[in-house]
């Protein structure tokens, strides 16, 4: 048996020797610690004296230091030690350490979490701030048809970002000019919550600005469409005229008869009120050949007449 070896001075411990107390060996030799003397408020380590923890000295005088209890915890001396009665908020040996979240900061049922030197809560829904005092003014979403809430510092404490084609403080209404329905550059000018219009910039027209002015052409017979100041100008062939070259030249028909000579005479004069139009402007005027007379030269001169006429003519 181990334990039969053991010295004098020390006891058999699970089968191995181990020296008492105020000795030192290997359990099979044990000699005294040279420590005589030491403060009651002390030990022999390895035949030092030591004074025990919160006390100072050389270990033969041993005076008890500064209460070890921190943030106004109480001291409380034991034979073998002390312990502090540490003040609300705080805990460890010496209540060196706060309890943030005892006195429960958190409030609106957030869950208070440590963190080193200080604590943060988890603030449930509808709720943020640092003690969740705020109330989430996005929560519910005040935003209308799928907009996305932000929070802001404006009166509401919220924004809305609309989807496209909603607008409003709530992305309760709907905008027609987006998407721009508008062509070729024109601006969507929005009248009403379910009507707009398009400027158009010229030389594009219509509903949606989506017609250009020579397109379709609007001359007839075959006038060249031009652009001039944002709108058409027709240039007509020979034989028609009028705006859009709607009226043909009133010589087209060739009315003069005899081989008469038809010319334009919007701005002559004629004797025969057969050549007048219905609004009183001359259409044409014949230049007859010798031997024909007549608004058409239709008459042939069966006998020659000596005669001077005067004509009281007006221009018109």
């Amino acid at each position: 048996d181990e334990c039969e070896k053991c010295d004098i001075n020390a006891i058999c411990v699970h089968g191995r020797c181990k020296c008492r107390a105020g000795y030192i060996g290997n359990g099979y030799e044990c000699e005294k610690e040279e420590c005589d003397g030491c403060n009651p408020n002390a030990h022999c380590l390895k035949g030092v004296c030591v004074c025990f923890d919160h006390y100072i000295g050389n270990g033969y005088n041993c005076q008890h230091h500064l209460n070890p209890c921190q943030d106004g915890g109480i001291y409380v001396s034991m034979a073998h030690g002390y312990f502090c009665i540490c003040p609300k908020d705080y805990r460890g040996k010496d209540c060196q350490e706060r309890n943030y979240c005892s006195s429960m900061p958190c409030l609106n049922g957030g869950s208070c979490v440590e963190i080193p030197g200080a604590f943060k809560c988890g603030c449930p829904f509808g709720f943020l701030g640092t003690v969740c005092e705020e109330r989430d003014a996005c929560h519910p979403n005040p935003c209308k048809n799928g907009g996305t809430c932000t929070r802001s510092d404006t009166e509401s404490g919220f924004v809305c970002v609309c989807k496209e084609g909603f607008t409003g403080e709530h992305c309760e209404g709907f905008n027609r000019c987006d998407p721009n329905p508008c062509k070729n550059g024109a601006t969507c000018q929005q009248i009403k919550d379910d009507k707009y219009e398009c400027l158009c910039p010229p030389p594009y027209k219509g509903t949606l600005c989506a017609v250009h002015v020579c397109h379709p052409n609007p001359c007839h017979h075959g006038g060249r469409c031009e652009v001039e100041s944002g709108h058409f100008k027709c240039v007509c062939p020979p034989l028609y005229k009028g705006y859009q070259c709607e009226i043909p030249h009133p010589c087209f028909t060739r009315p003069c008869q005899n081989n008469g000579v038809c010319i334009d005479s919007y701005s002559g004069f004629s004797a025969y009120p057969d050549n007048w139009d219905s609004h009183g402007y001359l259409h044409y005027l014949c230049l007859c050949q010798q031997g024909f007379m007549g608004p058409n030269c239709e008459m042939k001169i069966e006998k020659q007449i000596f005669a001077i006429c005067l004509l009281d003519l007006h221009l018109l």
